[in-house]
């Protein structure tokens, strides 16, 4: 080998400069290594992104509440009003009155969540199951559909046209109207509504509760107040 004036040759240098590197890089590693266990031990860090979750009773509670009143069922109703107002020992064609409608509306059902308390909701102590119990659906005031809602047939006898003839006044079906709205509440209280209504808040509670954690939801109902 030929060397040059001014050059010193250090055949060793190459492998000193290698030890130093892999000494630095162990290092490195076993300072990553200790920061990221001091890490996992005191709860700053974790490489699987836990989360806390509260499944507590207050937590449901407050879910249940949000939803105040859930509108759970709607019942559709037609009801045919037949009202005949006779005079006596007078024939139809002369004195009385007979108008038939047809009344369509519809009636919700619907459950209270606004009133609720910790004595209605139950979780187990695992965190796994909860238990809810509600106060039954309650039907709402029938909602006339007046687009639908319309008086088929009227007769009258001739002395009430007649008079209707003489006066200004327009004819008053307020009267058939209220008849109406009463058979169709009568109608939506067969237990049909209620329980259709019930049920969906069932499967409605199901999901909702499911998602936020529990593997087990039981709904329950009152009775209704006779």
């Amino acid at each position: 080998m030929r060397v040059l004036a001014g050059d010193v040759v250090h055949p060793h240098r190459p492998a000193r400069r290698a030890g130093r590197f892999l000494a630095g890089a162990a290092l490195a590693v076993l300072a990553v290594f200790v920061l990221s266990a001091a890490a996992l031990l005191t709860g700053l860090w974790s490489p699987f992104g836990t989360e806390t979750v509260d499944r507590s009773a207050p937590v449901v509670l407050h879910e249940l509440q949000d939803i105040s009143r859930y509108r759970a069922a709607t019942g559709e109703f037609s009801e045919l009003i037949d009202v005949e107002d006779d005079v006596k020992l007078v024939p139809d064609f002369l004195a009385g009155e007979r108008t038939v409608l047809v009344a369509v509306g519809s009636v919700d059902a619907e459950v209270d969540f606004s009133r609720l308390d910790d004595a209605h909701v139950v979780v187990s102590e695992d965190g796994t199951t909860v238990e809810v119990h509600l106060p039954p659906a309650e039907l709402r005031a029938p909602q006339l559909d007046m687009s639908r809602t319309h008086v088929a047939t009227r007769s009258r006898g001739l002395a009430n046209r007649v008079g209707e003839a003489l006066t200004s006044n327009a004819q008053d079906d307020s009267a058939l109207y209220q008849r109406a709205q009463e058979q169709i509440a009568a109608a939506a209280a067969a237990p049909e509504l209620r329980a259709r209504a019930e049920e969906n808040t069932r499967v409605m509670l199901t999901g909702l509760l499911r998602g936020l954690g529990y593997e087990q939801v039981v709904v329950s109902f009152d009775a209704p107040s006779v």
